[in-house]
Parts: structure tokens; C-alpha cells; sequence
């Protein structure tokens, strides 16, 4: 369960409408999505992104990113992830 609140459309595609939860607890660690997401939004080739938390034996919560290109866009895990270091703390990325 993710915490996101959502419906499926008649044509079968899912909606995000908001989040039943805003916190991802990962090692004892507070996360917020929207920080995530936020930060996710700044590279030029992204159109969309939702993080969410995602069960973890260990952990608790991993932070998992589904993310979007805009249209001719190609995008590359490392450099989403080089963003990522650059701009938030290391336990934060997804």
C-alpha cells in the first residue's frame, strides 16, 4: 500500500488525486514525497513524477520515484539520480 488516493478511469487509466499519507518513513527517517517529487521536476526532460513509499523488511519504507519524460525526451537513471545528490540528502533519493 502506498498512501496514494486515486481512481481508475473508465478507459483504465489510473488518477492520482492526492495522498492519504505524506511520509515516507525510511530507517527511522522522515521523507517527504513532495520534497522528492519537487526536486525530480527541476530537470528539463521530466513532465510528471510521483514518489511514493513502498514496503521494506528492513528498512521500513523505500522511496520509489515513477517518472514521466516529455515528449523526445530521453532520461537517464544516473542523471536523475546525480540531481538527486546534488539537491537532497543521500537517504532521501529514490
Amino acid at each position: 500500500m502506498t498512501g496514494d488516493l486515486g481512481l481508475i478511469e473508465s478507459d483504465g487509466l489510473l488518477t492520482l488525486k492526492g495522498r492519504a499519507k505524506e511520509l515516507i518513513i525510511s530507517g527511522g527517517s522522515n521523507i517527504y514525497p513532495r520534497e522528492v517529487e519537487e526536486i525530480l521536476l527541476r530537470h528539463p526532460g521530466v513532465a510528471e513524477v510521483a514518489v511514493v513509499g513502498t514496503p521494506d523488511p528492513v528498512w521500513g519504507e523505500n522511496v520509489v520515484a515513477f517518472v514521466v519524460a516529455r515528449n523526445g525526451s530521453e532520461l537517464s537513471p544516473s542523471k536523475l539520480d546525480e540531481l538527486c545528490l546534488s539537491q537532497i540528502a543521500r537517504f532521501k533519493r529514490p
